[in-house]
């Protein structure tokens, strides 16, 4: 009995040594994929793939990048088939993230308004070639070749399985609150870790799409660390209008003093500090048809204001 745990445990020590053991809850991350599979008739394809940071680029290379700026620690892969048809395949990728909220963001990145959601997760989209959900500090990608018809049973099998096996309730982050008010576009948000918007001086924040006068604009939040580095922040925003030609003014609101201006990139902006925060609307025909917007998100802010984000 005794060498029978110690060869089990040499053998997993071993498995470990081979493709790299990031540990979660106590445990390897790659235990979070289904062996040995997800539903009668599928089967793991050969040994669990692991990639850090340092190798991630030799799975992912044109995408690697996309996910630094949200924590990412690790990802594990295996390949499933079908009763051993090479034809019949299900592929699935976990990836460990920085925190719920940055499992969230690489999930945004890949979904757009308007599509169907599928109940796995915290928030989950598909169709009969791929799944992708987050939950907790995790983001799950599935692709599946083989017959269409049996592709989507198929994904969801492991799609569940997975979620079973992972952490957290699959509740959304507290940051999306913020992004929560009459008017969004469901399913718009995205969380961006790295220069919203483009500018190098709006380190971080939520972006979504806002029903105005039968058309969408957008709405954002920058985060910062401080009021001081927000009003920092919004200076340099200024700045840059005026270098621009973009005619900064400001302009009174409900939620205080605002600026509007004609953003280069983006059209019509109202913009103003909240706290640490960075709220304002881009996309506007006339920016002072952005007022109500930026009124309702900046007591969104407000409501919050007494539990930090980030």
């Amino acid at each position: 009995m005794r060498r029978s745990i110690l060869l089990d445990f040499v053998g997993v020590a071993c498995l470990c040594l081979a493709v790299g053991c990031a540990t979660v809850g106590g445990g390897s991350l790659e235990r979070l994929l289904p062996a040995p599979g997800f539903a009668e008739g599928w089967a793991m394809d050969g040994p669990v793939s692991y990639y850090g940071p340092d190798t991630v680029f030799d799975y992912i290379n044109g995408e690697a990048e996309l996910y630094f700026p949200y924590g990412f620690e690790a990802v594990v892969t295996a390949t499933y088939v079908h009763h051993g048809d090479a034809d019949d395949t299900v592929t699935a990728d976990v990836y460990a993230m920085g925190s719920p909220f940055d499992a969230f963001g690489i999930y945004s990145n890949y979904r757009y308004p308007g599509v169907d959601p599928v109940p796995v997760g915290a928030g989950a989209h598909g169709d009969a070639y791929q799944l992708m959900f987050y939950q907790d500090r995790y983001f799950v990608r599935l692709s599946a070749s083989g017959d269409p018809e049996e592709n989507g049973p198929a994904l969801m099998a492991c799609a569940q399985a997975i979620a079973e096996a992972l952490p957290g309730d699959g509740g959304t982050p507290a940051e999306l609150d913020l992004m929560q008010f009459d008017g969004v576009v469901p399913r718009s948000q995205k969380y961006i870790g790295e220069s919203l918007l483009g500018y190098a001086f709006f380190p971080k924040g939520l972006i979504g799409e806002v029903n105005l006068d039968d058309r969408p604009v957008r709405a954002f939040v920058v985060f910062e660390t401080s009021s001081d580095a927000a009003a920092e922040a919004l200076e340099r925003y200024v700045a840059y209008l005026e270098e621009e030609g973009g005619n900064p003014s400001a302009t009174l609101t409900a939620a205080g003093e605002a600026i509007v201006a004609n953003d280069p990139m983006y059209k019509g902006v109202i913009a103003l500090q909240a706290g640490k925060h960075l709220i304002g609307v881009i996309g506007l025909a006339d920016p002072a048809r952005g007022a109500p917007i930026l009124e309702r998100l900046a007591a969104r802010v407000q409501a919050r204001s007494q539990r930090p984000l980030r």
